[in-house]
């Protein structure tokens, strides 16, 4: 059996845990011009994916706009892909 793992929002929530946004603060992190996520209190001013980074300054002037990092998210993600595997079921190879 294969699973998948989905976190509303890694990108901001693993910049959040690296300590780069305050907790409870609105934030975004974008790639080329656009958010590709967005924390709940970003959400809350009307922050969501696509948008172009001046727009959210437009609507949340005091969110934090992140560049992407694969790094960032990859890192934070990993203790919780450790705990899932120690978790879940052995599986066999076929």
């Amino acid at each position: 059996m294969k699973g998948a793992v989905w976190i509303a929002d890694w990108p901001a929530t693993a910049a959040e845990l690296a300590g780069e946004i305050p907790a409870g603060a609105p934030a975004a992190v974008a790639g080329p011009g656009r958010v590709v996520s967005a924390n709940a209190w970003a959400r809350a001013h009307g922050v969501h994916e696509g948008m172009r980074r001046r727009s959210v300054r437009a609507v949340c002037p005091q969110a934090t706009v992140l560049p992407v990092d694969r790094q960032r998210d990859a890192v934070r993600f990993e203790p919780i892909l450790l705990s899932l595997i120690h978790i879940s079921e052995p599986t066999r190879p076929y």
